[in-house]
């Protein structure tokens, strides 16, 4: 989903447009979503985000394409353009990871930077890069079957947090762990794991790209999550010089097995294939010695457990005992209580039923209170308004929220008809209604407000409204009237009429015969459309 077209260059009439743009193909953005969402149809998202709204997105929909039909069409319009592609395979997809290849010996950790452009990172687990690549438009199944190319994943990392929803999905898919940072990864942090990786390992890395970087330090970072238990395994196989698949054991300590049971499993796998490995009588003795040894001090354990559970049953029986004697006094003790307290039980009932409805309207005097004293304010606050309204101070002028007809006429059954010259005061004086407009003109209405731009003032100069900005003199709006102070809104209004009139001036000089025969045909049908609401 694009622009339909670019925008010429300059102007404020070429901002408001491209924000127009990325507003309506982030509203299609969103209905396309909604729909492949309500028939649960498999897809990705990628947007290119920006002030306003966005500037395009891609949706990689996993369906066949007359799956879609009725739910998108393609569409080349005047503002956006909607293009529905097939994409081509050019080899045989894995449906499930059941066919996936079991030859693979090399297990490998994925690094992931989904978007417009996807960052692909896959690494050995000695950090060695296999591949690093970005690419627009990748979908999942390219992905998997590039991983699959190079070994068996068992971390798939990405750099984000929370993390993208591709990521997840390629993860479950793979079966494999999915790895994700605390906090999402700085890029002074992503540039210092690309440094590491460089000097770590003898091979040349080389990222061309952002999304790169991106994926090959999530990679990283995954990996050298594990690089001490890493050290540890290989310090346990020195000591003990045995040759075993490291890449074997350092694939259970990933799946979460400590390095002693990874060790321990693999070591007895070998032991048990043909191929086995032949251990030396030393390592044999020392390995049954350490068994015997955890034996008997497991055995040893046990038997002050045993000990001990003797011991606090012995404490338990006779606590028991005590209970029971205790259990026969209160029964003794509650059947006496009882025959005393039923008298009162009736009683306390309606002590706390009268209590609960004193509360009920102890909270409901306390709410008439609050409202009384909220009455107070406001007539109060409408008395001295009044006030200043009979000394002239303060001057009550209609008040509607914008410049439409139903407004107009919900006013004017609320507070009266409209009269020549009269002041109203204009919440949100945005131009939207031209009847609403004229009838404002034909009566002479001058608009107050406390919102105006110079655009919105040259729109009323040009159809000869007065506008004031009465942003200083107001002083309270009311839902249908406000209140404002009369000292300088007289100056205001004259000035607004001059400003009214030099305009007018001004464009006679300039208009031609053809002009002004159109202006006189303007105001010789307003004049009758006037005559046809006075009748």
């Amino acid at each position: 989903m694009s622009r339909g077209r670019s925008p010429g260059a300059g102007g404020s009439r070429s901002g408001k447009y491209i924000r127009n743009i990325r507003g309506l193909i982030l509203r299609a953005t969103k209905e396309i979503k909604e729909a492949l969402d309500k028939r649960n149809i498999d897809y990705d998202l990628y947007v290119r985000k920006s002030r306003g709204g966005l500037e395009g997105s891609v949706f990689i929909v996993y369906a066949p394409r007359d799956k879609l039909a009725g739910i998108v069409k393609p569409k080349k319009g005047h503002d956006i353009v909607v293009t529905i592609k097939p994409l081509l395979k050019s080899r045989i997809e894995i449906e499930g990871l059941g066919g996936l290849p079991t030859r693979l010996s090399k297990y490998v950790v994925v690094g992931l930077d989904p978007g417009m452009e996807t960052g692909l990172a896959i690494i050995d687990l000695d950090f060695n890069p296999l591949l690093v690549l970005s690419k627009r438009g990748l979908d999942r199944e390219e992905i998997i079957n590039l991983v699959m190319n190079y070994g068996i994943p068992v971390m798939v990392a990405t750099d984000k947090n929370p993390v993208p929803d591709m990521v997840k999905k390629i993860a479950a898919t793979l079966n494999a762990s999915l790895f994700v940072p605390s906090e999402s990864l700085s890029i002074e942090e992503k540039e210092e794991l690309i440094e590491w990786l460089k000097r770590h390992v003898d091979n040349n890395v080389t990222v061309s790209t952002t999304h790169e970087r991106d994926a090959l330090a999530a990679a990283t970072k995954a990996l050298k999550s594990y690089e001490a238990k890493f050290t540890h395994l290989e310090s346990k196989l020195a000591e003990l010089n045995i040759n075993i698949p490291i890449n074997e054991v350092k694939y259970l300590v990933i799946k979460g097995k400590s390095v002693s049971e990874a060790l321990e499993e693999i070591i007895a796998r070998s032991l048990d294939s043909e191929k086995g490995v032949t251990l030396p009588p030393e390592l044999i003795k020392r390995l049954v010695s350490n068994v015997e040894f955890d034996l008997r001090n497991r055995i040893r354990s046990l038997e002050e457990e045993r000990k001990e559970l003797i011991r606090e049953n012995e404490l338990l029986k006779q606590k028991v005992k005590e209970l029971e004697y205790k259990l026969i006094e209160l029964r003794n003790e509650l059947e006496l209580r009882s025959r005393e307290e039923s008298a009162k039980v009736k009683s306390e009932r309606e002590v706390q039923a009268l209590l609960s409805r004193y509360n009920v309207l102890a909270t409901y005097a306390r709410k008439l209170e609050r409202s009384l004293e909220e009455f107070k304010d406001e007539v109060k606050v409408l008395t001295e308004a009044l006030r200043g309204v009979l000394s002239g101070e303060l001057k009550l002028v209609r008040r509607i929220q914008l410049l439409k007809k139903d407004h107009l006429t919900s006013s004017v059954s609320k507070v009266g008809p409209l009269k020549k010259g009269e002041l109203i005061y204009v919440v949100n004086p945005v131009i939207t209604d031209d009847e609403a407009l004229n009838t404002l003109k034909r009566l002479g209405i001058i608009i107050l407000t406390s919102n105006l731009s110079k655009e919105l003032i040259d729109c009323f100069m040009r159809r000869s409204i007065p506008v004031i900005d009465v942003k200083d003199n107001l002083v309270l709006e009311l839902d249908d009237l406000v209140l404002l102070r009369s000292e300088g809104l007289d100056k205001l209004i004259k000035k607004a009429q001059r400003a009214i009139e030099d305009y007018r001036k001004r464009m006679m000089k300039v208009m031609t015969e053809e002009d002004l025969i159109k202006l006189v045909n303007n105001y010789r049908a307003e004049l009758s459309l006037g005559r046809l609401e006075n009748t």
